[in-house]
């Protein structure tokens, strides 16, 4: 009886050491390699979804990878040359990493979401790039202007900037009602701030004219962009994101979001920063619908501050 309880005991404590591994070691940051000498890190967030968690993984590791690429040629360079940049840098991603955590894993029916923070070699990102003859524009230097004896007045000029809140219509990920959530919620946070901002009835009641002129100058420009510089807005943010159910336990249905805000310059193009909120794994009684905006509004709660 004696031998029993031990071997009972012991069973239930190797067990309990598995399961701690499991959950504890995926949010520890684990290193891939360390380079000789001093290197430029960059770190960006991505979210990835399959059946394996090593594939999720994988996936959150290319899509962390586009929103580095994006941000050093921009958004439209990127777009244009995604089959060449897949085939040569997103394919082995991995090669470009120093680090990175598991900030979330959550199963979504028999699929796994993985969510991962990644610290790249930002010096050899560019340096691929190079080889692939794809330009890497000048990055203006954003001045300080701390100090200053004009200080006032830039930043009352940074105040009256005016925004345009909305969603790449044929490229997004996110449905359109989900879509249109965020830009509720964006323009929801500028009010609040009392910043300048297009309200989504006006951009209804103009966007089929430019959704034509898109097509007839052929997608050169982002028809976000041509909104924008259409009712005077001085900088533009597209909202994309991916919104999952995961499923219901009880009476609770459980969902989670991940929302990306893109900020541009309307005038030429140019990105301004861009940020992605995480809601983690959320649950309401209320019903997957509920629990899906909850999950959308606490995601885009994350990312609007650091993007504007």
């Amino acid at each position: 009886m004696k031998r029993r309880v031990l071997w009972l005991f012991f069973s239930l404590f190797i067990l309990g050491a598995l399961l701690a591994g499991f959950f504890f070691t995926g949010c520890a940051t684990h290193p891939v390699r360390e380079e000789v000498g001093e290197v430029t890190r960059v770190s960006e967030n991505g979210v990835g979804k399959a059946r394996k968690f090593d594939d999720a993984l994988n996936i959150a590791f290319m899509d962390a990878m586009r929103k580095v690429v994006a941000d050093i040629i921009g958004t439209e360079r990127e777009k244009r040359n995604t089959e060449k940049i897949k085939t040569y840098m997103y394919d082995i991603s991995e090669t470009y990493i120093l680090n990175y955590e598991v900030t979330d894993k959550v199963k979504s029916g028999r699929d796994t979401i993985v969510y991962a923070t990644v610290v790249f070699n930002k010096d050899k990102v560019e340096e691929s790039i190079r080889t692939l003859d794809i330009e890497i524009p000048e990055k203006k230097v954003v001045k300080d202007y701390s100090g200053s004896p004009y200080e006032p007045l830039i930043g009352e000029a940074l105040d009256n900037l005016t925004y345009l809140v909305y969603f790449e219509p044929e490229k997004k990920r996110i449905r359109d009602e989900y879509a249109r959530l965020c830009v509720n919620r964006v323009n929801n946070y500028l009010a609040n701030k009392e910043y300048e901002y297009v309200d989504l009835e006006r951009i209804n009641e103009v966007k089929e004219e430019y959704f034509r002129l898109h097509e007839e100058t052929q997608g050169s420009v982002s028809v976000v962009q041509l909104i924008a510089q259409a009712l005077n807005a001085d900088v533009y943010i597209v909202v994309d994101g991916i919104v999952e159910g995961e499923g219901k336990k009880g009476d609770i249905y459980f969902a989670s979001a991940s929302i990306d805000l893109k900020a541009f310059e309307s005038a030429t193009g140019r990105g301004l920063g861009t940020e992605t909120g995480y809601s983690g794994r959320l649950g309401l009684a209320s019903g997957l619908d509920a629990a899906k905006r909850k999950g959308v509004e606490v995601a885009v709660e994350k990312a609007v501050e650091p993007v504007i």
